[in-house]
């Protein structure tokens, strides 16, 4: 292993600090962020100077290789702030994790001009990889890129034509070997700026591609023995549950004053229904939570002993599955009990409802965890 100096990184410590100075501007600016189809610049910035970008990155590259329990506090919280941001940041935050699939002295030549930058990420194949001399001629159209706008990396799935099987490489694109394609207009997580890349015949070295299926890591440390489907579990799994708890906090605030109909006396807070609901959805956030942390601090620590255990990657699977459930469910039932006022597409109650419905669509969040515990819980041993 080749081990290559960085800029050294900001402690988690200062991670946590930053961040937490940082939320109340990301949720006061949640509506703008939302009507720019985009993180703005400046809230970018401060993500990248913070350090959030390197928390699962390894450290011979200046990452942080954060342990999971900080990852999902953090994500939570800036979920909890603005869906959007949290989204742009933890894709960014993993993509940057994706640095280490590299040789490791060309991964710190990428990152020495913005090294707490993150990256754009799309394995989906959706584009082809036609060999040219030591290199690839790359040519495709690739969707969902969030955070594209505003990251020097760019990561896409790529088809090698004639090898042996469908091999798929992932190429690092640069910013300015790509055209952005503005083509994000959605019913919600509006403000990811996940927008189109396009290429046509680029030629990229072969030192900037990976194969997808094999992913080698040429570090030493946790994070060299983390999936790749791991990383992304890391971040995914606490996202909907920090915007399910953004909708309960702001249906709780309004039900205290709100009443419904002009000569009630009682506020919707006194509503034994209201009551009921508000219990169970606390109950599921705490119980989805807890099954969130639980799996991935058993995750954490086979990969701390040497291998991630695949019962331990399919239960955190599970978890991002149910996490998403749940929090669709407590999210439907607060909106459900919101009155009027959340049918405002500038409320964040609606804005809370509109993003997990959005979100619940990704692969990540599919029932594939689920059959896939299943089948091995139906196999005989």
């Amino acid at each position: 292993m080749t081990r290559v100096s960085s800029p050294p990184a900001p402690s988690l410590d200062d991670v946590r600090s930053r961040v937490d100075a940082l939320l109340p501007e990301i949720r006061a600016r949640a509506a703008e962020t939302e009507r720019a189809c985009t993180v703005p610049a400046e809230l970018a910035t401060s993500l990248e100077d913070a350090g959030v970008f390197r928390l699962q990155r390894v450290r011979d590259l200046g990452g942080l290789e954060a342990d999971p329990a900080t990852i999902l506090d953090l994500i939570e919280r800036l979920a909890h702030a603005d869906a959007s941001t949290a989204w742009a940041a933890l894709i960014g935050m993993t993509a940057s994790s994706f640095f280490a699939r590299l040789d490791p002295a060309v991964a710190a030549d990428l990152l020495a001009p913005r090294p707490g930058a993150g990256a754009s990420c799309v394995f989906a194949p959706s584009g082809s990889a036609v060999p040219d001399g030591e290199g690839f001629r790359v040519t495709g159209r690739w969707e969902w890129n969030s955070g594209v706008k505003h990251t020097p990396w760019h990561q896409v799935g790529a088809v090698v034509p004639g090898t042996e099987g469908p091999e798929v490489r992932v190429v690092f694109l640069a910013d300015d070997e790509v055209g952005v394609v503005d083509h994000w207009d959605t019913m919600g997580l509006r403000g990811t700026g996940s927008h189109d890349l396009q290429v046509q015949e680029v030629w990229v070295p072969a030192q900037r591609t990976f194969v997808a299926a094999s992913a080698r890591c040429d570090h030493e440390g946790p994070y060299a023995r983390f999936g790749i489907g791991d990383l992304v579990n890391v971040g995914v799994v606490a996202f909907p549950l920090g915007v399910a708890r953004r909708a309960v906090d702001e249906f709780v605030e309004r039900a205290r004053a709100k009443t419904r109909g002009v000569q009630s006396r009682w506020s919707v807070a006194e509503d034994s229904e209201v009551q009921a609901d508000v219990g169970r959805a606390e109950s599921a956030l705490a119980a989805a939570r807890a099954f969130a942390d639980a799996a991935a601090a058993e995750l954490w620590t086979s990969v701390l002993a040497g291998a991630p255990d695949p019962r331990a990657q399919g239960r955190l699977a599970m978890a991002t599955a149910h996490a998403l459930r749940t929090a669709v469910d407590v999210v439907d039932v607060c909106y459900r009990h919101g009155g009027a006022s959340a049918m405002r597409l500038d409320d964040p109650l609606q804005r809370c409802f509109r993003d997990l419905h959005a979100v619940a669509g990704h692969v990540f969040y599919s029932a594939e965890a689920d059959r896939g515990i299943g089948r091995r819980r139906l196999t005989p041993e």
